[in-house]
């Protein structure tokens, strides 16, 4: 079972706290932590508890070596932090003796150490996701518990931690309230961002990711959305341009190997993390979705993937915009009046103005956009005429000319399973139909 470390002020070494109490020295890479560490069990859950000020409350907050104290408690097996502090409220409706349990901080702190990196390998930056710094299980067990107990308690709260050890001026706590701060306090915020920092959860990590890239997917939609439906030349040099360029973009954020590593860590550990179905889900889909597009592979395959990737986006796009050429090119040109035969008026007038859109005055029009060519297709009473247009929407990119696909789906298809070979699946059928189909034995 995984340790809880508890940080806190004096009172914690009480040894009637603990059962089976035991004292533990260390070091770390950041030097001694604020206190020794105190091992034991509350209930049978396995305790850490160490002193954020020292046992005698001599080390003020400036002076915390909150690095040292988050990697020794890292180091003996803590992997949920509950960080225990005096706080000011700066809301009225906030009084002495209440509990709150926070979901935001604001750091106003301007001398502490706030990350383990002091400087980044080259290409290897250290971004941590920070929008819900504290974590969900915790906090919900946390309010579970206060309620039980009928404590007077505030479920949430944004706590802005300043440096100390001097309080705030009151304009300061004006300024703070302004901001939408409800507790003042010098501790929480370092603690947090190092202990998101140092252990991948559920919350840094997959909520981070599926919260992410939500205006690239927007404009995507939109951008796509309208170069399929009202293109032009300069629409689909765009595509042309950006398709590869996003296609790099997703490569280098599913082949990267820290961020799958994180993934990796959070769904080995997922029976710890109390999840709910839905959240079960997300995980599960999230990862399995990385190792789909490669991201188990030796790095020689990745750079192979990669170039697979490419090439396909490129193809992707140069069919699509032949077929628009073909559906563009054609038309279904009537003369006479009795091949209308079976067609509704409004469909009848719909062909006439696309004739005189095309110069063509006195005919009328059909093309393989659907909403020409569904109603002929329904209505008409002309079999040869109902062919000859449905042929014509079949064998776009079929017909021996510029726009012609053939040899451009040959390449996709030798790509694609040689694609899902590298990926582990017998065809390209199998790779894309795993997230979609359970298969059943009888």
């Amino acid at each position: 079972m995984d340790k809880i470390g508890i940080i806190g002020g004096s009172g914690l070494e009480n040894p009637g706290i603990l059962k089976d109490r035991q004292e533990i020295s260390c070091t770390t890479p950041w030097g001694d932590p604020s206190s020794s560490l105190l091992q034991g069990f509350i209930n049978n859950t396995p305790l850490i508890l160490l002193s954020r000020h020292g046992r005698e409350h001599t080390i003020p907050p400036t002076q915390v070596n909150n690095r040292a104290n988050l990697w020794a408690l890292k180091e003996q097996g803590c992997r949920k932090i509950l960080s225990t502090t005096a706080c000011g409220s700066l809301r009225e409706e906030i009084g002495r003796g209440d509990i709150i349990i926070p979901d935001q901080f604001i750091d106003f702190t301007r001398r502490r150490d706030l990350s383990f990196y002091d400087s980044f390998e080259p290409g290897d930056m250290k971004h941590t996701p920070m929008a819900d710094p504290f974590d969900r299980e915790m906090r919900n067990s946390l309010i579970k518990a206060a309620e039980s107990l009928h404590f007077p308690l505030h479920k949430k709260g944004t706590i802005i931690t300043i440096e100390g050890p001097r309080f705030s001026t009151r304009a300061e706590s004006r300024m703070f309230r302004a901001w939408g701060a409800d507790l003042v306090n010098m501790s929480i915020a370092p603690e947090a961002i190092l202990a998101n920092e140092e252990e991948a959860s559920f919350a840094n990590t997959i909520v981070a990711m599926d919260k992410a890239g939500k205006l690239l997917s927007k404009v995507s939609y939109a951008f796509y959305g309208l170069s399929s439906a009202n293109t032009n030349p300069e629409l689909q040099a765009v595509q042309m341009e950006i398709s590869p360029r996003l296609a790099k973009h997703s490569d280098e954020i599913s082949l990267d190997p820290r961020f799958f590593e994180r993934v990796e860590a959070v769904y080995n550990m997922r029976d710890n993390f109390n999840l709910t179905d839905e959240e079960e889900f997300l995980l599960e889909n999230i990862y399995k979705e990385l190792v789909r597009e490669g991201a188990a592979l030796e790095p020689e395959e990745k750079e192979k993937l990669k170039e697979m990737n490419q090439r396909l986006s490129v193809l992707r796009v140069e069919i699509s915009q032949n077929v628009l050429a073909e559906t563009n090119n054609f038309m279904l040109e009537i003369s006479e009046e009795t091949d209308l035969a079976g067609l509704p008026e409004t469909v009848i007038n719909a062909a006439a103005e696309e004739a005189e859109a095309r110069g063509l005055d006195g005919k009328w029009v059909f093309t393989t956009q659907k909403p020409s060519m569904i109603p002929f297709l329904q209505y008409s009473e002309k079999p040869a005429l109902r062919e000859k247009l449905y042929n014509a929407y079949l064998n776009r990119g079929n017909n021996d000319n510029d726009y012609d696909n053939k040899e451009l789906l040959a390449e996709m298809m030798e790509i694609r399973a040689e694609r899902a070979q590298l990926l582990g699946y017998e065809t390209h059928s199998h790779l894309v139909l795993e997230p979609r189909l359970s298969l059943i034995h009888i």
